[in-house]
């Protein structure tokens, strides 16, 4: 889905409560909810238009 993050980024994440907890598929697989992750992408969507960029000049 695009998301470029490492595992342990991603671990902070989950425990912040920033991005959706995963679900373990088995011991060393895990998976997220697909709905839950399009949910976090369009919430940072709607993020964009109050997003402040440093003035290029």
């Amino acid at each position: 889905m695009g998301i470029k993050l490492s595992n342990s980024s991603l671990l902070r994440a989950e425990a912040r409560g920033a991005f959706p907890r995963r679900l373990r598929i088995s011991a060393a697989t895990v998976c997220w909810d697909r709905a839950e992750v399009n949910a976090w992408l369009q919430a940072r969507k709607s993020e964009r238009a109050t997003w402040q960029y440093a003035d290029p000049s």
